[in-house]
């Protein structure tokens, strides 16, 4: 039986926190957008672009603001 190592964990968490990371900032996005915030949503909305494309994740790519 193989023993897990600590880089077998981080990478496991860093693969579990890019999946839901497109996602957060596009709902932060959206809530600085709805408060009046459009610098900070079109931040957000960078970022989620950004991981999407960095995982290769189509479904959850955030539009171009």
């Amino acid at each position: 039986m193989r023993v897990p190592r600590a880089g077998d964990h981080a990478r496991t968490a860093l693969d579990l926190a890019y999946q839901g990371a497109p996602l957060l900032h596009m709902t932060l996005a959206d809530m600085a957008g709805s408060i009046g915030e459009p610098a900070g949503s079109a931040e957000h909305f960078g970022l989620a672009r950004e991981l999407s494309a960095a995982t290769g994740d189509q479904l959850t790519e955030a539009p171009r603001c």
